[in-house]
């Protein structure tokens, strides 16, 4: 189906982050999207890593930290629903402004949010010393006149080193979001490659053949303007603009001296269809419903190099791409699932999407689907939205509740929640987001063993993580409330306190962990702990009384941790104390220790008063 229209996207869009994330107006929730789509980041990711301004910090919206890429983004965006175009030079004048409040350590304290005073501080520790680059977005919802463009050339030349300025007007996102909507219907029809030479080599098995040929990088490229992102719908992933390695390809196109060697340089690509033929006479191959399997990296490339005013494809007539053609059997699933996963290794792959058909995965998944009644377990981005109606039917009740858990968030959630040791803590689910499913790494296999784990050990840390993000979004939603009137110094730390869970939100699912195996006190194993307390916390809509009584508890243990440190910040006895940093805090394993000593003496408080209804909890046998 066509993507929906991009203004109706977007309004509809503000509206679902309004009501999921709690934002109060719609400059909030189109500050959340515009960053979404301008850093190509996941929507919770910008709500849980994404420094966000508050109503006084106006010249800056968000503040993104991306290790990774060794990058902090710099965000304002600009929520223009008019019909005129866009004029305000000052404003961006006034952004480009911000980065001598960053810079300077007084002014900087001026930030009315605690988490952007932090980003102050890493930005001078890590882009002043010249090892991060920084990228500034300005985002608006509308045309530019020629007076703010130009005034953005301008400015440009002023930055300091290693910083950029990026200018995300209503026509850049627009064209942004119709490039990465997919198109993810495979191609049917067969088509037709002419082949350089007849020269090729075959490969018969039982269950798969295959030809290995060489085409002409013109005609990949004429195939992939055709069918668009149709031709890699059965791939694990798209384009990676910023892999090192797809840089290299493009360094290779556009050198006129090692373009023809390109076919030595480059590993080729895989191509799956139900059949194949060659013919020697029309030196020609045909390709029924073909597939590019592995190699996305290398025909976008190509499609880049020629269809750039610059180069065009007249300068791919000399290069040759190196293809194996396989034809695949429909009986033999497995073997279809493993090619595909296996032949994706060229890039670097953080996304779970490489694991989707390992057995891993594919144990697990059908394990979901045979609880009563049925979960659905999701291990590729856009996995539920692409499914047909009856088989989103089959996962939801009758009232319209949809029992659904995400991979990532089941790998992160179990870590949080039913360990703590040296290797994998709540600590730890924060820190190895990116890279939980790198198959050659041990932590993956510690979380998704071949021989799986119940569904259960999974489902429990998810549902109470829902539940967790759910009660921060409302607290949120309250503050901001707050916020839009007069408050007194005592109230706006009070509202500061509260916020501060908004950065413990991996700590509330470890200390929830942490109080289920408390209670039970090591009189049975975590599978039967989480198979029994399942049913009993709640389900995907809501937590039962003992969910609530659960969630209660960590809430408050983070609470008052935080109270307790903000307050010691204006200890006379302490001058030299470095002011608490939650956004910082809350990352660290020193305060997840300190966490669970504050856990263990509020249960005991708790346990001796009697506020704690013990009785909640499901009997073991």
């Amino acid at each position: 189906m066509p993507p929906k229209n991009f203004r109706i996207h977007v309004t509809d869009t503000i509206s679902r982050l309004k009501s999921e994330y709690g934002w109060t107006e719609d400059t909030q929730a189109f500050a959340h999207w515009a960053i979404c789509h301008a850093s190509d980041l996941h929507e919770r990711d910008v709500f849980d890593e994404v420094y966000v301004g508050s109503k006084d910090d106006m010249a800056l919206d968000g503040f993104y930290i991306d290790p990774d890429q060794k990058e902090i983004h710099l965000h304002q965006c600009k929520y223009h629903t008019s019909e005129s175009n866009y004029d305000d030079r000052a404003a961006l004048d006034e952004f480009v402004k911000v980065l001598e409040r960053l810079k300077d350590e007084k002014s900087s304290k001026e930030f009315k949010s605690a988490a952007l005073r932090s980003c102050a501080r890493v930005y001078r520790e890590e882009a002043i010393a010249d090892r991060y680059n920084v990228v500034m977005k300005f985002i608006v919802y509308a045309t530019l006149t020629p007076s703010v463009t130009n005034e953005a050339t301008i400015l440009r030349k002023s930055l300091p080193q290693r910083h950029s300025l990026e200018i995300w007007d209503l026509k850049r996102l627009e064209n942004t979001y119709y490039a990465r909507f997919a198109w993810d219907d495979p191609i049917t029809e067969p088509i037709t490659f002419p082949l350089v030479n007849t020269k090729h080599v075959d490969m018969k098995t039982e269950k798969a053949n295959a030809v290995v040929v060489n085409i002409p990088a013109a005609e990949l490229y004429d195939i992939r303007k055709k069918y668009s992102r149709r031709l890699f719908a059965k791939d694990v992933r798209y384009y990676l603009p910023k892999s090192q390695i797809n840089k290299a390809i493009a360094e290779t196109l556009d050198s006129p001296s090692q373009r023809e060697y390109f076919w030595f340089f480059n590993n080729g690509i895989s191509i799956s269809c139900s059949d194949y033929s060659i013919s020697r006479k029309k030196k020609t191959i045909r390709i029924v419903e073909p597939q590019i399997i592995n190699g996305c990296q290398t025909a976008e490339s190509i499609f880049n190099f020629g269809d750039s005013v610059k180069h065009g494809r007249h300068n791919l007539e000399k290069v040759s791409v190196l293809a194996r053609v396989i034809k695949l059997s429909e009986k033999d699933a497995t073997l279809s699932a493993n090619i595909t996963a296996r032949t994706n290794t060229q890039n670097p792959q953080t996304s779970r999407n490489l694991c989707a058909n390992y057995i891993s995965q594919t144990r697990l998944k059908k394990r979901f689907n045979e609880l009563v009644p049925p979960v659905f377990y999701q291990t590729k981005d856009g996995e539920w939205e692409s499914l047909p109606t009856h088989k989103k039917d089959h996962h939801t009740s009758k009232e319209g509740m949809i029992r659904r858990v995400d991979n990532r968030d089941a790998a992160q959630a179990y870590i949080a929640f039913a360990r703590d040791d040296d290797k994998l803590n709540p600590v730890q689910a924060r820190r190895l987001r990116s890279s939980l499913f790198d198959m050659t790494k041990l932590t993956y296999q510690d979380v998704f063993p071949d021989e799986p784990r119940t569904p259960y050990e999974y489902l429990v840390p998810c549902l109470f993580l829902m539940y967790v993000e759910r009660r921060i979004r409302s607290i949120l939603k309250e503050i901001g409330e707050h916020a839009q009137k007069e408050q007194d110094d005592e109230e706006r730390v009070q509202d500061e306190i509260k916020a501060s869970v908004r950065y413990a939100k991996w700590f509330m699912v470890g200390i929830l962990g942490w109080l289920a195996g408390r209670h039970y006190a090591k009189v049975a194993s975590y599978p039967a702990i989480a198979k029994i307390l399942y049913p009993a916390i709640g389900d995907f809509w809501s937590p039962s009384d003992l969910g609530k009584q659960m969630l209660d508890f960590a809430f408050t243990v983070i609470e008052e941790y935080s109270d307790e440190e903000t307050r010691r910040d204006d200890d006379e006895e302490e001058p030299d104390r470095e002011e608490f940093d939650p956004a910082l805090a809350y990352r660290q394993d020193r305060t997840w220790k300190n966490l669970k000593r504050k856990a263990a003496r509020n249960y005991k408080r708790e346990i001796d008063s009697g506020r704690f209804k013990a009785d909640l909890f499901p009997n073991l046998t």
